[in-house]
């Protein structure tokens, strides 16, 4: 399964059979350093519908490792996801489901959020640091 981030066309999730759900980061400054390459079909919609207006890319730097891969979700280790939602309110958290397959059967929903130093800058991490420093006393 594959899914385009709801405000950010250069980001994409991708889940399989083997319990991880990746969240790629496919702009140009990640292709530049030998990142994947996004399907030239999404370059300018930015979504799976060529009808869909592709929002403005984000400005936050780079943070994706030399594969494109920005986060990893591995919350349903040993079962396949079957399916994955971002939140249109809420971007960076991603409902997830997998489909066990223990002796009773059911599912797992897991409703999770990737932290947002994974896409504020440098500076701006480092100013809550020590702004989160000063207010605990140092100590």
């Amino acid at each position: 399964r594959v899914s385009w981030h709801p405000t950010d066309p250069c980001v994409l999730a991708s889940s399989g059979e083997d319990g991880l759900l990746y969240v790629w980061e496919m702009s140009e400054k990640q292709r530049q350093n030998g990142g994947s390459q996004m399907p030239s079909a999404f370059q300018q919609q930015g979504a799976a519908s060529p009808s869909v207006e592709a929002p403005a890319p984000a400005t936050y730097p780079s943070r994706a490792n030399s594969s494109g891969v920005l986060f990893c979700h591995a919350g349903h280790p040993s079962d396949e996801v079957v399916d994955f939602q971002f939140d249109p309110n809420d971007p960076w958290t991603v409902m997830s489901m997998s489909n066990d397959s223990g002796a009773n059967g059911g599912s797992t929903m897991q409703i999770w959020r990737i932290s947002d130093l994974i896409t504020r800058t440098d500076a701006e991490v480092e100013a809550e640091l020590d702004q989160l420093v000063a207010n605990d006393g140092g100590g």
